[in-house]
């Protein structure tokens, strides 16, 4: 359960915006996930990246097979592309993530360090 907590107080606030600045970092982190890191804890949250599929074109295909086949491999290759470099990154760090395509989402589990050094992305 706390587990659950965490990570949806995580989704709610903790987006990667590249558009952003450096200096504008903090504010993609929630101050939820901020207390719960201040004891140098590692926490379990989810990195929401600002990019997300279009899907408009599933709207031209004539079948329900056809359409969920469309949006299925879009949103698996979007997210296979736009998350790999920060997959790269995790792995390199040694830490365990999961990737999630409906929405494009990572899990991990970090500290305050870890959390500070993907938000400066």
């Amino acid at each position: 359960m706390k587990r659950l907590v965490i990570t949806l107080l995580a989704l709610a606030s903790f987006t990667i915006a590249e558009s952003q600045t450096e200096a504008n970092w903090n504010q993609k982190i929630s101050s939820s996930l901020v207390d719960l890191t201040l004891n140098g804890e590692s926490v379990p949250f989810l990195i929401v990246l600002k990019e997300q599929a279009n899907l408009p074109d599933a709207r031209k295909l004539d079948t329900k097979d056809e359409k969920a086949t469309y949006v299925f491999q879009t949103l698996r290759d979007f997210a296979k592309t736009s998350q790999a470099s920060l997959i790269e990154d995790l792995k390199a760090q040694h830490l365990d993530h999961k990737s999630f395509f409906i929405v494009n989402v990572i899990e991990t589990k970090g500290n305050w360090n870890v959390i500070k050094q993907i938000a400066q992305r």
